[in-house]
């Protein structure tokens, strides 16, 4: 499984949370994925397999068994091992809670994924329960992509608005049509929103995105959750990029003129104290030149 704790880095890590049906399975008589793109599943389902609460009116016979058709999509099924070839956190918010595991997991070739929802949740997962669900804990300070199969009506801005303010940028819902199956054109912009947000400077392009965003909202309609129209271009990224690297050689240009100077009086800058210290000293100092300059004309 998917080791949930926090590692280095892990805050470029995103989390994908999927469920089975529309990414993976698609119903099996409405369905309209493409002949050569799917592959008919039978599901052998047993009363203890999964909660007695997740499923309404379950059809169990007198050996408390169920069995229902599913079509599976290569697409789908390609794209979440791409995923977890990628290192990225994926698990399962399915309404077949871990069960999902055995029925789709395992005939699919995909790897036993944790499960992120309570056992007492019936039917498919809701922004509203994100507020208790392991998940929230989970996807702390990380990118949250979410894969339903149900839009929430208000776009998914419940489920951005549950999370931490810096973390509300790095929030995505993306719904997938039980009946069409998940699309190329919709995988390609969900891949695109997780290449931005598993990269810093792609972080601030989405943050600069949705401040842009809540500005317009202000005087037109409000901001969805959903990935569509919400994923920056790729030249606000280069930006940022641009910007960092501006920024950073101004900074090592400053620590090293610092570093000199103290070289000069026989000391090093571990000799202004603790790292944090030492840059408040040097904040000071730039400070008092910039006045002086300023005073001066110059």
């Amino acid at each position: 499984m998917n080791d949930p704790g926090r590692r280095n880095g892990d805050r470029l890590r995103p989390v994908v949370a999927i469920e089975v049906e529309g990414l993976i399975a698609v119903h099996h008589e409405l369905g309209r994925l493409p002949s050569s793109d799917r592959w008919p599943l039978k599901v052998n389902i047993y009363r203890d397999m999964i909660p007695e609460e997740a499923w309404d009116r379950p059809r169990w016979d007198e050996d408390d068994h169920w069995v229902r058709w599913y079509w599976i999509s290569r697409t789908g099924v390609d794209w979440v091992q791409s995923l977890l070839g990628d290192g990225i956190d994926v698990v399962w918010i399915s309404q077949w809670h871990g069960a999902a595991n055995t029925c789709f997991g395992e005939p699919t070739g995909l790897p036993e994924l944790d499960s992120v929802r309570e056992k007492s949740r019936r039917g498919p997962f809701s922004v509203a329960e994100f507020e208790t669900s392991p998940l929230r804990a989970r996807s702390d300070g990380r990118p949250l992509l979410l894969v339903t199969r149900v839009a929430p009506g208000d776009g998914g801005q419940s489920l951005v608005r549950q999370r931490r303010p810096r973390d509300r940028a790095i929030t995505a819902l993306r719904t997938v049509s039980w009946e069409m199956g998940p699309t190329p054109e919709a995988l390609a912009e969900i891949d695109q929103w997780l290449t931005l947000a598993s990269d810093p400077a792609g972080q601030e392009a989405l943050r600069d995105q949705r401040r842009c965003d809540l500005a317009r909202s202000r005087r037109r309609a409000s901001p969805t959750g959903e990935i569509q129209h919400r994923v920056p271009q790729w030249e606000a990224v280069e930006r940022i990029i641009a910007r960092d690297q501006a920024i950073n050689a101004w900074v090592e240009e400053v620590v090293d003129n610092v570093r000199k100077a103290l070289f000069d009086r026989g000391l090093e800058l571990s000799d202004l104290g603790t790292p944090a210290q030492a840059a408040g000293q040097i904040i000071d100092a730039m400070k008092v030149v910039y006045r002086r300059n300023h005073d001066q004309g110059e």
